[in-house]
């Protein structure tokens, strides 16, 4: 209802001008951004390196400056796809039997499943500059762990204190609950959005043979992508936030989960063993980690089966928190 809009638009307000005055707020976003950042300079710093090495050690041979400078950047334009490669079989989440890219361009070579999904992948990320890459899967891998880190008290801390108690005299729980986790959603969006913007603008800016169209489309990709899969994991956050009393309790079981989940998803390796060990494949389904595969994919069809199934987490550790801050002694 528009009662509840507003209930929840009032409680965002207060969550921000809250998280203004955390110095633990800022804390943890300045190290994921700085982090972020760091690791795109250093990149590039190492890319320019080398090719400004390169071009001088041909240079000292005889060379002038511009044909020395034209061969390094061909064999760069080279090097770039057999990198690209070995980054998405680097992230791949199967057994690759394929060791070169020359395997995804013969039409006549009898490809895998896994090795077919990599080629495809490949094809599809070709003209995707590296940091762009690295940045995605990077995200990927440590946003669970920022989320948990900023927002591990978004519910405990007001319960274990009892000043959740002032706002509920005019407020619903419902209204409150969803206030504070769309505030914090709309703190680890904005977050993401300022790293992955600032990392495609320094390579714009700073890398050669940076492609700006393909570029930016995959940033559009990334971005819609991290909206689901943040949202798994901060509803994973909130539901033991609102289980527990204790801010610290809730930080503890929220980090356990995740090394949990991270288990779980281990599981997977047991569909290569025979039977009737081989079910135990099925448990790793369970885990959030076990469908991130599934964001690198070109395939619209499994991409939507990658939202759905992150949004489907989302929704199961969201609505367990929920049930648990409508029913509890508060």
């Amino acid at each position: 209802s528009e009662a509840m809009l507003n209930d929840v638009f009032t409680v965002v307000k207060y969550e921000f001008l809250a998280m203004r005055r955390s110095s633990r707020m800022w804390l943890g976003a300045i190290i994921y951004t700085a982090m972020g950042l760091l690791a795109g300079l250093v990149y590039i710093w190492v890319v320019r390196g080398i090719r400004d090495g390169a071009v001088k050690l041909v240079t000292q041979q005889g060379a002038n400056a511009y044909a020395a400078s034209t061969a390094v950047d061909q064999s760069i334009d080279q090097f770039y796809p057999k990198m690209i490669f070995g980054l998405i079989r680097f992230f791949a989440r199967c057994e690759a039997n394929i060791a070169d890219v020359a395997a995804c361009t013969d039409k006549a070579a009898t490809l895998s499943t896994c090795d077919a999904s990599i080629c495809a992948m490949y094809n599809s990320l070709i003209d995707v500059s590296p940091i762009l890459l690295v940045a995605f899967w990077g995200t990927l891998t440590f946003l669970p762990f920022f989320i948990v880190l900023l927002s591990f008290d978004q519910m405990a801390s007001d319960v274990q204190y009892r000043s959740v108690s002032y706002p509920l005299l005019r407020i619903s729980r419902i209204s409150l609950y969803v206030g504070k986790f769309v505030s914090h959603a709309l703190l680890f969006l904005a977050l993401t959005l300022l790293l992955n913007t600032t990392l495609f603008v320094m390579g714009w800016l700073l890398l050669d043979g940076f492609h700006i169209t393909a570029g930016l489309l995959f940033q559009l990709r990334t971005y819609a992508l991290l909206i689901p899969f943040g949202l798994c994991y901060l509803a994973l956050v909130s539901c033991w936030s609102s289980f527990v009393r204790s801010p610290f309790l809730a930080l503890l079981f929220s980090y356990a989960s995740l090394f949990g989940l991270f288990i779980l998803n281990q599981f997977r390796r047991t569909a290569e063993l025979e039977a009737p060990w081989k079910f135990l494949s099925y448990i790793a389904y369970l885990s959030p980690s076990n469908w991130e595969w599934g964001l690198w994919s070109p395939k619209f069809v499994t991409l939507a089966e990658t939202i759905v199934v992150y949004l489907v987490f989302a929704a199961v550790f969201g609505g367990l928190g929920l049930w648990r801050f409508m029913n509890r002694d508060l």
